[in-house]
C-alpha cells in the first residue's frame, strides 16, 4: 500500500492523467474530460473517508500495474472493482478503464 492513508493512489493516478493530457489525440481528448471528472469524484470520496481500505488496497494494485504498463492486469483489477464497488462508486469507475488505455498508449 502507498504511505498517507491510502490517498497516495488517487494523487498517482491523477500524475498519470497529467502525463497523458498533453499528449492526447483526436477522440482522446474527450476521454481525458471524462477521466478528470472521475478521478476529481475520486478524491472527494477519499478525502470523505468513503473509500475502504480493501478499496484503497485495489488502486494501490493497479497504480503498480500501471507503472508497469500492464494494462491487463489493470483490467482485471478495474473489473473487480466493477463487480464489487460499482454500487458506491460508479462516479470513478468508470474513468478508470480509460485512463488504463490512453496510460499504456502513451
Amino acid at each position: 500500500p502507498v504511505a498517507g492513508g491510502g490517498g497516495g493512489a488517487a494523487a498517482e493516478l491523477q500524475a498519470m492523467l497529467d502525463n497523458v493530457t498533453g499528449k492526447a489525440q483526436g477522440g482522446d481528448k474527450r476521454q481525458v474530460v471524462m477521466i478528470k471528472s472521475a478521478l476529481t469524484a475520486l478524491h472527494k470520496q477519499v478525502a470523505g473517508g468513503v473509500v475502504s481500505p480493501e478499496t484503497m488496497g485495489k488502486l494501490d494494485q493497479m497504480v503498480v500495474t500501471l507503472h508497469a504498463k500492464n494494462s491487463a492486469a489493470a483490467n482485471v483489477i478495474n473489473t473487480d472493482l466493477t463487480n464489487s464497488v460499482w454500487g458506491q462508486h460508479k462516479e470513478w469507475i468508470k474513468g478508470l478503464k480509460y485512463l488504463i488505455q490512453l496510460h499504456c498508449k502513451y
